[in-house]
């Protein structure tokens, strides 16, 4: 039996909406970590970046989260001190290992050979967890006092070898324009990502000192836009989908 008329007007309607909504989302939108004021939505590679910097000590509390690009692969987040580049980025890399738990070592990468060492910032309360095929690297940044912007670095790549050594990541775009600045005061905010987001108040996440989160009022404006809509189109053609 052919179906009727106003149901394939809805089912086109819902074709045109649905990509609409979808696309409106951001990795910010679907992640929480109560603890974090700020979340960002970094610009390539899915990748979020969720802080607070507390002034009153010049410590950047920072939860990176990205999917590696592959199961066995390793994600990374760091700071470089002098440029917008790879070379020199003092950074955190985590990785899941073979028994399922999440490692994570400090690497000053200066080279494509890259393995686990000192770096020259502190950094305390390190961890990483693994959830839902996302790595999240957690940490406490000791900033140099009187720093207002930094230079982010974030990557992820397919494989770590013995060692803790990652395999080199993709020379795709979204790879190679993973750098960006990061403002510590003054709003947050970057020259590589949009406005921030405040950190959404509900969901998981491992705890950090300091920081009142505000509700991510973009996720709730576009669920009721969504649901207006459906109702919209429901209640003009005063039908079900069955």
């Amino acid at each position: 039996m052919a179906a009727p008329l106003h149901h394939l007007a809805l089912l086109a309607l819902l074709s045109l909406l649905l990509p609409i909504l979808s696309h409106s989302l951001t990795p910010c939108d679907t992640l929480a970590f109560p603890s974090y004021t700020t979340c960002l939505s970094l610009p390539t590679l899915a990748a979020t970046l969720h802080y607070t910097f507390h002034s009153s000590n010049s410590t950047l509390s920072t939860a990176f989260t990205a999917a590696p690009s592959s199961p066995t692969g390793w994600i990374a987040w760091g700071i470089n001190p002098a440029s917008r580049f790879m070379f020199g980025t003092q950074a955190l890399l985590a990785y899941v290992s073979s028994n399922g738990s999440a490692f994570v070592g400090t690497y000053n990468i200066t080279s494509t050979d890259v393995a686990p060492g000192k770096i020259s910032y502190k950094v305390t309360g390190v961890s990483a967890e693994y959830n839902g095929g996302n790595v999240t690297v957690f940490g406490d940044w000791a900033i140099p006092k009187g720093v207002e912007v930094i230079n982010q670095v974030w990557q992820v790549g397919p494989a770590v070898a013995a060692g803790g050594r990652p395999a080199k990541h993709d020379m795709k775009p979204a790879n190679l324009g993973s750098v960006g600045t990061l403002r510590l005061v003054s709003g947050g905010g970057g020259s590589a990502s949009a406005a921030p987001a405040p950190a959404p108040k509900s969901g998981g996440g491992k705890k950090s000192a300091g920081g009142t989160p505000a509700p991510n009022g973009g996720a709730v404006v576009r669920s009721c836009a969504a649901g207006v809509m459906m109702g919209v189109l429901l209640g003009v053609f005063g039908l079900t989908m069955f």
